[in-house]
């Protein structure tokens, strides 16, 4: 993937005018051998980083084949790919387990990005937009611009990728629209009660900090400890034993810092339309 990085500056720096010391017979043999090394790799088998390496190789001949070494839309086996990239990404779960790896976010908005484009108007396209909109919308990368600066950071070339891109982009844009209206037309039941305490509840008071009076409040939350108002109840503040710790919110509601009623799925994720995805059963 280096290789094609450089010689899509390469190229990028010709068309635009930018260097003039590149030999088009250069340009042409320094292709030729970059995509000779990528065919060269076979199949990547296994789980974990080998289904990911193994969907970054498709994504990556999807790539070549429609930006540095370019074939005709009806040789290219474009549609193939596309389903085949499918088929692991969705066997293989990846996309539940994006958001524990570093920088998965980015890698994960390309793959998919790559995997709409190469659908083109068939039937794994749609499955591409949806899957594509989940990890916008969670990675807080909504807007095209911030998304282009991620695609660039792997494998992306204007010139070639805009139209399309945009496009792919855009159809997820307005999916994520509708489901935003969707999810304000509907009632989200809070997980605990609605009500404010009328005073600071008695952990607050003893440790003379501010409290929110949300019952519980977020301090004795993030403490776990109980919490009421400041009456009698509150004097023995309980701590969470060990093997009865908290659940963790799921990981769109803690990348979204919105409140989470830990259910399976949350009730926020299943109004929204999307994956509710635990972060310690990633781990596991």
């Amino acid at each position: 993937m280096q290789e094609l990085k450089v010689y899509t500056a390469t190229i990028d720096d010709y068309v635009s005018g930018r260097s003039s010391s590149y030999r088009p017979q250069a340009i042409y043999d320094q292709r030729n051998l970059v995509q000779y090394h990528l065919m060269s790799i076979g199949t990547i088998t296994g789980t974990g980083l080998g289904a990911i390496s193994e969907v970054c190789r498709l994504a990556t001949i999807i790539y070549s084949i429609g930006v540095t070494f370019p074939l005709s839309g009806v040789r290219a086996p474009f549609g193939t790919l596309a389903k085949a990239l499918q088929s692991d990404l969705d066997t293989n779960k990846l996309l539940d387990t994006w958001p524990v790896l570093e920088h998965g976010d980015i890698l994960f908005l390309w793959i998919l990005m790559m995997g709409g484009i190469a659908a083109g108007n068939g039937p794994g396209r749609d499955w591409f937009i949806e899957s594509l909109a989940e990890v916008m919308y969670v990675s807080d990368s909504v807007q095209w611009s911030c998304v282009k600066e991620k695609l660039r950071m792997i494998l992306w070339l204007d010139i070639a990728c805009e139209m399309a891109g945009k496009e792919v982009w855009g159809e997820a844009h307005v999916l994520l629209q509708s489901r935003a209206q969707r999810t304000k037309s509907l009632p989200f039941p809070s997980p605990t009660s609605d009500q404010k305490l009328k005073a600071p509840c008695g952990h607050c008071r003893s440790k003379k900090i501010k409290c929110d009076k949300d019952d519980p409040c977020q301090n004795c939350v993030k403490s776990g400890l109980s919490c009421g108002s400041a009456g009698a109840s509150a004097a023995f503040q309980a701590r969470v034993h060990v093997f009865s710790m908290r659940q963790k919110p799921c990981d769109m509601c803690r990348r979204r810092r919105v409140r989470c009623d830990k259910g399976k799925p949350c009730q926020r994720c299943k109004d929204g339309g999307f994956r509710c995805v635990y972060r310690e059963y990633l781990q596991s």
